[in-house]
């Protein structure tokens, strides 16, 4: 496995929760998706770490009787898909360091097929748009912090951590998620975020999620607010509201979606297919513990940043 791709296993912890899943609360799922994964480093810069594909029929709950799945993609050998104990489905995902490897190993305009052991039984076809990836993959889902001020780094995996002073003046702030476009590209769209976070030793994830969206309906936008003192999951069934104290840490993940060749999947009454033009961000969100700990990380921040600068100043001058 590649460095780039290293960094994502906490954040791709969260696609169980989102895009994929079951469009409909009846329909069961099978699908195909060409992914760009992105860690948000800061209020408006992405880098990019990788590109995926996934495979899957969605959970148990939908196809509580298929016992395995096959992938062909294109003229490729039939290759068999492990269960996921995590995601509780069939589901197996690919990754390059680059659109080129990407569309490679996975032709835009290839088709997919899937075969489903036990029951139900049967194979289904799934062609990919033959569309341009740089022209299907929607626009980057993006994090605006409001309320509150702070400052960014980022981990060695390169994800983008945003911290802030528990301790301060502000008891509130929120979070909001870019509007989800719903462009002329791809029959219907999606998007959502996912908020993970302990509560009581138990990690949680908190999503809030568009559902199906068609070509003309309004944009759609999500925020999450964050209150100090509640507890993390802001002591309600609502997956908006969030409370942070001293050494709370939060990881958010936003994704957006383009559905192409959504259909009846030939599998029995609401099975579906589609293929999938995606696009992920993520970060993490840490309260401070001590106002020394934030002047401490503030400083190294701009120690950090100094020495970045002294090192293009240097390469400017020609100095090794």
């Amino acid at each position: 496995m590649s460095d780039a791709v290293q960094g994502q296993h906490v954040t791709l912890l969260f696609v169980a929760a989102l895009g994929l899943a079951p469009l409909s609360a009846d329909a069961g799922m099978i699908a195909s998706s060409l992914e760009q994964y992105n860690y948000q480093t800061g209020e408006s810069v992405f880098s990019v770490r990788s590109f995926d594909a996934f495979d899957e029929i969605s959970d148990r709950d939908e196809f509580p009787d298929v016992t395995g799945l096959v992938v062909q993609v294109g003229d490729g050998l039939p290759e068999p898909v492990p269960f996921a104990p995590f995601y509780n489905a069939f589901k197996r995902r690919q990754s390059w360091g680059s659109v080129a490897e990407m569309v490679a190993a996975r032709p835009i305009d290839a088709t997919i097929m899937h075969t489903l052991q036990g029951s139900p039984a049967g194979s289904v076809a799934i062609t990919a748009p033959g569309i341009a990836y740089a022209d299907g993959v929607p626009l980057n889902p993006r994090f605006e912090i409001i309320g509150v001020s702070g400052f960014w780094t980022s981990e060695a995996n390169g994800q983008g951590v945003f911290s802030f002073d528990a301790t301060g003046p502000v008891e509130s702030f929120s979070i909001r998620l870019n509007p989800c476009p719903t462009g002329a590209l791809g029959s219907d769209f999606f998007c959502g975020t996912s908020v993970r976070y302990s509560s009581g030793g138990i990690e949680q994830s908190d999503v809030q999620h568009s559902g199906l969206l068609t070509p003309g309906m309004s944009p759609l936008s999500f925020a999450m607010t964050f209150t100090r003192g509640l507890p993390a999951d802001g002591g309600d069934a609502d997956p908006s509201t969030f409370g942070y104290s001293a050494g709370s840490l939060f990881a958010l993940e936003a994704e957006f979606g383009n559905i192409f060749g959504l259909s009846d999947a030939g599998l029995g009454e609401g099975s579906q297919k589609a293929f999938v033009f995606q696009n992920n961000t993520s970060l993490l969100v840490r309260a401070v513990p001590e106002p020394s700990t934030f002047a401490l990380l503030g400083a190294g921040a701009l120690v950090a940043c100094l020495a970045v600068k002294r090192r293009r100043i240097f390469d400017a001058k020609g100095i090794s």
